[in-house]
């Protein structure tokens, strides 16, 4: 999985989920492999890194292709 970040396409969505009083900030990001991630962001929508640059994958996502379509 971390190959699919070595080149990032594009961020398909953000999304914000709120619960109570905290927020928590995703994206769906298509990764170089083709397939679409579900990924940790910041408030402005940065992907989150750890030191050695890796995102924190949440979900391989098999079909939000259906749902936010292929460019």
């Amino acid at each position: 999985v971390k190959e699919a970040f070595e080149i990032l396409d594009c961020i398909r969505m953000h999304v914000k989920i709120t619960i109570g009083d905290t927020e928590y900030h995703r994206a769906y990001v298509k990764g170089s492999d083709g397939f679409t991630y579900l990924v940790e962001t910041d408030e402005n929508g940065h992907i989150l890194k750890d030191g050695e640059g890796n995102a924190n994958i949440l979900k391989r996502c098999d079909f939000a292709d259906l749902y936010l379509g292929e460019e």
